[in-house]
């Protein structure tokens, strides 16, 4: 047997410790997968993206997305932030009465059927929908998931609770959807708005803070409810300078009655309504008109606000909470934010992310 040069073997340590150490880099990015060319010149998952949602799981979506299913009505919302609510064919009954949508989209009651919600949506109508894919949340029906992907429909889940997530879904989102571009520019902007005004907030000692009270009358359950510790609406109310009296309640939406809003007896009250039928204008007109809570220190001191909507109300994590912080950071601090023309900006968002104006908007709620 012939020996092997030393030179020829040294160049074979070299070489293996090189591409070990290639492989061992872990990247920072976002996971998408691009294939390595196989013998044909062609990539294995040419026309496919992969991603990784909020379930941690490995999802392929062949390109181009032309067809979609929402069954997280707030994802569908952020379709059309991202300039492909046209290509929605299923979604919730929120989208299905969304005013918003309506306005900017007229063909949307002739094409979008209801499909369902995350935790109780029609697999069977879903399926005849040829979707390419179903945007869901989170905290779905895992048994929902399974079945459309025994059906080979691709499921996205999301997470829009807090503003890292809801950045993160808009990526995940915009990849999917062939709209990285513009996912990477509202992305800039939620962060350049967001931190125009917690500079602000971010200064302010905690005596300066008001205690919250943001409120909902739910029509299903006749009854008022409040955020628990894992919705958004807290932050929300923390970034604006603000201190929610229910951020210790647990879970999501938590029915309070009087007793217990007494309790918190809160400076500032601000009213959300998700209902076409009972705005947060209407809420706030029956509460100032209830006797049992006129010795509440916010009524007294007539600060209790309705919340904006136009068709989608501000307060929660769909494209509109950026005016919402506007609109509730104004509220909490005037003297703070005394140059910051709340319709301005909203005027401003319209023109710039649904190419229509303030004009053209109805919307329901206090302007301050």
């Amino acid at each position: 047997m012939k020996r092997v040069p030393k030179v020829f073997l040294i160049m074979v340590i070299v070489l293996s410790l090189i591409t070990t150490g290639c492989a061992g880099k872990a990247s920072n990015k976002p996971p998408i997968v691009t294939a390595s060319p196989t013998a044909s010149g062609k990539a294995p998952n040419a026309g496919y993206i992969t991603i990784t949602d909020f379930r941690g799981k490995t999802v392929k979506v062949k390109e181009p997305v032309t067809r979609i299913v929402a069954t997280y009505g707030l994802a569908a919302q952020m379709v059309y932030l991202l300039g492909a609510g046209g290509k929605i064919v299923g979604g919730t009954r929120l989208v299905l009465h969304d005013n918003f949508i309506k306005l900017i989209d007229p063909e949307a009651k002739n094409r979008i059927v209801f499909a369902g919600n995350p935790k109780s949506a029609n697999v069977e109508e879903i399926k005849k929908l040829n979707t390419d894919v179903v945007f869901t949340s989170a905290w779905g029906d895992e048994r929902l998931d399974e079945q459309f992907e025994g059906l080979g429909i691709p499921v996205v889940a999301l997470n829009l609770e807090t503003v890292d997530n809801y950045l993160k879904s808009l990526e995940i989102m915009g990849r999917v959807l062939g709209k990285e571009e513009k996912a990477t520019e509202i992305g800039k902007y939620y962060k350049t708005t967001l931190e125009k005004v917690t500079k602000v907030t971010s200064k302010l000692n905690n005596n300066e803070k008001p205690k919250v009270l943001l409120i909902e009358y739910s029509l299903k359950r006749k009854a008022f409810k409040v955020p628990g510790s894992d919705y958004f609406q807290n932050g929300l109310i923390e970034m604006s300078g603000g201190e929610s009296v229910s951020k210790d309640l647990p879970g999501g939406w938590n029915v309070v009655n009087t007793e217990q809003v007494a309790r918190w007896n809160p400076d500032v009250i601000i009213v959300v309504s998700y209902s076409q039928k009972y705005s947060s204008a209407s809420v706030k007109s029956d509460i100032l008109n209830d006797s049992s809570w006129r010795q509440l220190k916010a009524i007294k001191d007539g600060k209790i606000y309705a919340m904006p909507n136009d068709g989608e109300s501000w307060d929660y994590p769909a494209p509109k909470w950026i005016l919402g912080l506007y609109w509730t950071a104004k509220v909490l601090h005037p003297d703070h934010f005394k140059e910051m023309d709340t319709k301005e900006e909203a005027n401003e968002f319209y023109k710039r992310f649904f190419n229509t104006d303030i004009s053209k908007v109805k919307i329901v709620g206090d302007w301050n």
